[in-house]
């Protein structure tokens, strides 16, 4: 897959947890070694607060 098929994927995922309600648990991980994690973790919490009627900070 694309880097920027990836980063759709993962916007994806986020946005379809918070929309089936499920825990704002990031499978990503903010603080990995890899740009690569890092944007991938940016990208499903952005998802996640745009599925997400209450806010989420994307940034936390």
């Amino acid at each position: 897959m694309t880097p920027a098929g990836e980063m759709r994927e993962a916007l994806r995922a986020g946005r379809l947890a918070a929309q089936e309600k499920r825990s704002p648990a990031n499978p990503y991980n903010g603080t990995g070694a890899t740009a690569r994690e890092r944007v991938l973790t940016r990208m499903w919490r952005t998802g996640y607060s745009a599925g997400n009627l209450a806010r989420v900070d994307p940034a936390g």
